[in-house]
């Protein structure tokens, strides 16, 4: 895919899936997340957030009825704030453990703010489908079933990490994740597992045509395609978000989150790395060689001593941030 692909809800879980099933890569690394990409993430996902609470709020209380959004397009941001907090969740995951194994605070912060901000978005959708006197009952159902299949997947998609780091506060049910991951950890070979729960996450949605969709606030019809819609100039002129905003935003995420992968976790082809080979190539050992018979000797040298630890990460400065990236 591209930047002018249209990015559909599906996209950000089959996304979440494989940042689960490589998170190890990230976690176990030596090397220091990039700034510049924490950094963009922050600034898109706080701009994502903050559109979608906007648009719920002129629909609750619409101060100009002609910014108020339809009832269509507001159930398109609730679908699409309850689909893609899976993504949120795996992905805070995975930056606070790569913080707690490296014992220090860096990306953790950056990653908590983006989820209190989702969270946020997620409290007003939900006081939007309970307030909401017009919202029909069949869909209000749907949506509730929605939410409550994407808490579910996200368990799953955090459950490895949930026993082998402190992350549990992160998945909607802890005990439930520990389920899950030990119920993964008898199926066999991992590899074959999440191709399996790849294909699972887009089944699991398959059935919700709002996932199927371009993100909720890029605009246009539900059944028509945005460029033969014909009060799309309209739309674009009065709506209170750019129509392709929230598609730029999301592609900025996905830049950011796959930005974060170290350079040695793929090969000169572009692919991935078995967990093995990587902790082999950065450990610096050999695993197919035995120990010589001058072993026992040099294990009798005295100890040398070690050079002074490196001086803690500086971290991110939330004032400096948004300085570079003001609110749009």
């Amino acid at each position: 895919m591209t930047d002018n692909t249209p990015l559909q809800l599906r996209d950000l879980l089959k996304l979440a899936a494989f940042v689960s099933a490589h998170h190890a890569h990230i976690v176990e690394s030596p090397e220091e997340l990039p700034a510049r990409a924490l950094e963009e993430y922050w600034y898109t996902a706080r701009n994502q957030n903050h559109s979608w609470i906007r648009c719920l709020q002129q629909r609750s209380v619409p101060a100009d009825p002609r910014k108020s959004p339809s009832w269509k397009q507001a159930r398109r941001v609730i679908t699409e704030v309850f689909v893609s907090e899976v993504l949120t969740r795996v992905w805070t995951s995975i930056l606070v453990a790569a913080d707690r194994r490296r014992g220090v605070r860096y990306a953790e912060p950056i990653a908590r703010s983006v989820l209190v901000g989702h969270l946020e978005a997620r409290r007003c959708c939900l006081e939007f489908m309970v307030n909401g006197s017009d919202v029909p009952l069949h869909e209000l159902i749907e949506l509730d079933r929605l939410r409550r299949r994407a808490e579910r997947w996200t368990d799953v998609l955090i459950a490895p990490m949930v026993v082998r780091y402190p992350v549990g506060e992160f998945a909607f049910d802890e005990q439930r994740a520990r389920d899950f991951a030990q119920d993964l950890e008898s199926r066999g070979p991992s590899h074959r597992l999440w191709a399996l729960i790849l294909a699972g996450v887009q089944l699991a949605f398959a059935d919700d045509p709002q996932c199927g969709r371009a993100t909720a606030l890029a605009g246009g019809d539900e059944d028509v395609p945005q460029d033969q819609t014909p009060r799309h100039q309209a739309r674009k002129a009065d709506s209170a978000e750019p129509a392709s905003g929230a598609g730029d935003e999301r592609w900025s995420v996905i830049r950011s989150i796959l930005a974060c992968f170290p350079s040695d976790a793929f090969t000169d082809e572009g692919v991935f790395k078995s967990l093995r080979h990587l902790r082999v190539s950065r450990s610096g050992t050999v695993s197919d060689r035995r120990p010589g018979p001058d072993a026992a000797r040099f294990a009798a040298l005295p100890e040398v001593a070690s050079p002074p630890a490196a001086p803690p990460l500086p971290g991110i400065s939330f004032r400096q941030l948004r300085k570079r990236w003001p609110l749009r």
